[in-house]
Protein backbone atom coordinates (compact mmCIF):
# COMPACT_ATOMS: atom_id res chain seq x y z
CA UNK A 1 0.00 0.00 0.00
CA UNK A 2 2.87 2.54 0.64
CA UNK A 3 4.48 2.30 -2.54
CA UNK A 4 1.07 2.82 -4.47
CA UNK A 5 0.67 5.68 -2.15
CA UNK A 6 3.94 7.17 -2.96
CA UNK A 7 2.88 6.99 -6.44
CA UNK A 8 -0.22 8.90 -6.12
CA UNK A 9 -3.16 6.26 -6.09
CA UNK A 10 -5.56 7.48 -3.94
CA UNK A 11 -8.11 4.50 -3.78
CA UNK A 12 -6.22 1.65 -1.97
CA UNK A 13 -8.61 -1.34 -1.35
CA UNK A 14 -6.63 -3.77 0.68
CA UNK A 15 -7.86 -7.35 0.43
CA UNK A 16 -9.13 -8.45 3.74
CA UNK A 17 -9.75 -5.12 5.29
CA UNK A 18 -13.27 -5.05 5.21
CA UNK A 19 -14.44 -8.99 5.15
CA UNK A 20 -12.29 -8.68 8.70
CA UNK A 21 -14.05 -5.01 9.74
CA UNK A 22 -17.14 -6.99 8.93
CA UNK A 23 -16.56 -9.85 11.18
CA UNK A 24 -15.58 -7.20 13.79
CA UNK A 25 -19.13 -5.44 13.91
CA UNK A 26 -20.13 -9.09 13.89
CA UNK A 27 -17.96 -9.67 17.57
CA UNK A 28 -18.94 -6.70 18.86
CA UNK A 29 -22.92 -7.73 18.43
CA UNK A 30 -22.30 -10.86 19.77
CA UNK A 31 -20.62 -9.82 22.88
CA UNK A 32 -24.27 -7.71 23.54
CA UNK A 33 -22.98 -3.97 21.47
CA UNK A 34 -26.34 -2.76 20.26
CA UNK A 35 -25.72 -3.24 16.38
CA UNK A 36 -25.57 0.82 15.87
CA UNK A 37 -22.70 0.85 18.22
CA UNK A 38 -21.25 -2.07 16.86
CA UNK A 39 -20.88 0.21 13.31
CA UNK A 40 -19.88 3.11 15.05
CA UNK A 41 -17.18 1.32 16.92
CA UNK A 42 -16.03 -0.71 13.55
CA UNK A 43 -16.04 2.97 11.43
CA UNK A 44 -13.76 4.64 13.87
CA UNK A 45 -11.76 2.03 13.78
CA UNK A 46 -11.62 2.33 10.02
CA UNK A 47 -10.72 6.26 10.13
CA UNK A 48 -8.14 5.06 12.80
CA UNK A 49 -6.27 2.71 10.26
CA UNK A 50 -6.42 4.99 7.76
CA UNK A 51 -4.62 7.40 9.72
CA UNK A 52 -2.16 5.17 11.15
CA UNK A 53 -1.16 3.65 7.50
CA UNK A 54 -0.79 7.44 5.73
CA UNK A 55 1.67 7.89 9.34
CA UNK A 56 3.48 4.99 8.70
CA UNK A 57 3.58 5.26 4.85
CA UNK A 58 5.79 8.51 5.58
CA UNK A 59 8.45 6.27 7.81
CA UNK A 60 8.21 3.23 5.80
CA UNK A 61 11.97 4.34 4.66
CA UNK A 62 13.23 3.95 8.13
CA UNK A 63 12.48 0.53 9.82
CA UNK A 64 13.22 1.89 12.61
CA UNK A 65 10.69 4.29 12.84
CA UNK A 66 8.23 2.63 11.69
CA UNK A 67 8.55 -0.32 13.66
CA UNK A 68 8.60 2.21 16.76
CA UNK A 69 5.55 3.80 15.44
CA UNK A 70 3.58 0.44 14.69
CA UNK A 71 4.55 -0.15 18.46
CA UNK A 72 2.65 3.20 19.23
CA UNK A 73 -0.22 2.22 17.39
CA UNK A 74 -0.47 -0.91 18.64
CA UNK A 75 -0.77 0.23 21.94
CA UNK A 76 -3.29 2.90 20.87
CA UNK A 77 -5.63 0.37 19.24
CA UNK A 78 -4.89 -2.02 22.51
CA UNK A 79 -6.14 1.15 24.56
CA UNK A 80 -9.60 1.40 22.15
CA UNK A 81 -10.49 -1.66 22.29
CA UNK A 82 -10.28 -2.12 26.34
CA UNK A 83 -12.70 0.96 25.85
CA UNK A 84 -15.44 -1.53 24.18
CA UNK A 85 -14.70 -5.29 24.87
CA UNK A 86 -16.44 -6.06 28.49
CA UNK A 87 -14.38 -7.66 31.27
CA UNK A 88 -15.45 -11.64 31.64
CA UNK A 89 -17.71 -12.00 34.55
CA UNK A 90 -14.72 -13.39 36.67
CA UNK A 91 -12.90 -9.92 36.73
CA UNK A 92 -16.17 -7.78 36.85
CA UNK A 93 -16.59 -9.57 40.23
CA UNK A 94 -13.74 -10.39 42.64
CA UNK A 95 -16.01 -11.04 45.16
CA UNK A 96 -16.64 -14.32 43.86
CA UNK A 97 -13.83 -15.42 44.69
CA UNK A 98 -14.15 -15.14 48.13
CA UNK A 99 -17.74 -16.63 48.12
CA UNK A 100 -16.41 -19.94 46.04
CA UNK A 101 -13.69 -20.01 48.79
CA UNK A 102 -16.43 -19.53 51.35
CA UNK A 103 -18.81 -22.48 50.05
CA UNK A 104 -16.72 -25.04 52.42
CA UNK A 105 -14.27 -28.04 51.59
CA UNK A 106 -16.29 -30.68 49.72
CA UNK A 107 -18.68 -28.41 48.22
CA UNK A 108 -18.63 -26.80 45.05
CA UNK A 109 -19.38 -23.66 43.85
CA UNK A 110 -21.85 -24.60 41.64
CA UNK A 111 -23.62 -26.01 44.75
CA UNK A 112 -25.15 -29.50 44.23
CA UNK A 113 -24.38 -29.68 40.54
CA UNK A 114 -20.91 -31.73 40.68
CA UNK A 115 -19.06 -29.45 39.12
CA UNK A 116 -16.01 -28.55 41.00
CA UNK A 117 -14.16 -24.99 40.34
CA UNK A 118 -10.71 -25.57 38.96
CA UNK A 119 -8.02 -26.04 40.59
CA UNK A 120 -5.11 -22.87 39.78
CA UNK A 121 -3.57 -25.66 37.63
CA UNK A 122 -6.53 -25.35 35.48
CA UNK A 123 -6.11 -22.05 35.11
CA UNK A 124 -4.58 -19.47 32.72
CA UNK A 125 -1.72 -17.59 34.08
CA UNK A 126 -2.09 -14.73 35.35
CA UNK A 127 -0.44 -11.10 34.60
CA UNK A 128 1.23 -8.39 36.88
CA UNK A 129 -2.03 -7.62 38.01
CA UNK A 130 -3.74 -10.90 38.47
CA UNK A 131 -5.72 -10.85 35.26
CA UNK A 132 -6.10 -13.97 33.61
CA UNK A 133 -7.58 -12.44 30.77
CA UNK A 134 -5.36 -11.33 27.82
CA UNK A 135 -5.03 -7.33 27.87
CA UNK A 136 -6.90 -7.01 24.55
CA UNK A 137 -9.87 -9.15 25.35
CA UNK A 138 -10.59 -7.02 28.78
CA UNK A 139 -12.11 -4.03 28.99
CA UNK A 140 -12.70 -1.26 31.83
CA UNK A 141 -16.35 0.00 31.22
CA UNK A 142 -19.27 -1.90 29.42
CA UNK A 143 -20.23 0.69 26.75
Amino acid sequence: AYRLMDLGVELIIRETLLSSLDMARQVFETLGKPAERARDIVARFAEYDGRILRREQALYHDETQLIQTSREALDELASLLEEEVPAPAAEQAPADAATEAAAGEGETAEGDAGQATPDAHDRPPADDAGNTTPALLRGTREG
